[in-house]
C-alpha cells in the first residue's frame, strides 16, 4: 500500500513526470511566461504573466490596467511587454529525453509592445506598483 501512495504522490506532484509517459498539460506555458516576464523586470516590483485569449481585441495595455484589484498589495498595473509561448514546443511534448542535447527548446516570441489587439500574443507581462 505504501508503494502505491508513493507512486501516486510522485506522479501528481510532477516529481517523476519525465520518467513516466504522462501527457504534458498546458501549465508549462504559464511557467515559461512567468519566468520570461520576470526576467524583463527592471528594478523592484511585482511581475505577473497574464493569459490572453486569441479571440479578444483587447491589448495587453488594456488588460493589465484593469487587474490591480486582484492583488491587495498592488495599487496599479501596467504592461511591460507581450509574448507568444508556442504549444507543441515543450521538450516533453516532443518526446525528448535527458539524452537529447543540442536541440531547440521551448519556442517564445517577444513582441516588444503592449499594443497588439490581434491573435498574436497569448500572454501579457503586467508590472504591479
Amino acid at each position: 500500500m505504501a508503494g502505491v501512495f508513493l507512486v501516486l504522490f510522485a506522479v501528481s506532484s510532477g516529481v517523476v513526470r519525465s520518467q513516466v509517459n504522462v501527457a504534458v498539460d498546458d501549465s508549462w506555458r504559464d511557467e515559461v511566461a512567468q519566468a520570461t516576464c520576470s526576467a524583463l523586470q527592471v528594478g523592484p516590483g511585482w511581475m505577473f504573466a497574464v493569459r490572453r485569449e486569441c479571440g479578444t481585441s483587447r491589448t495587453c495595455s488594456q488588460i493589465c490596467s484593469c487587474l490591480a484589484g486582484q492583488d491587495s498589495q498592488v495599487k496599479s498595473m501596467s504592461c511591460v511587454d507581450s509574448l507568444h509561448v508556442y504549444a507543441g514546443t515543450h521538450p516533453l511534448e516532443r518526446g525528448m529525453t535527458s539524452a537529447d542535447v543540442e536541440v531547440l527548446g521551448t519556442k517564445v516570441y517577444r513582441y516588444f509592445t503592449c499594443a497588439r489587439g490581434d491573435c498574436g500574443p497569448n500572454f501579457c507581462c503586467c508590472k504591479g506598483a
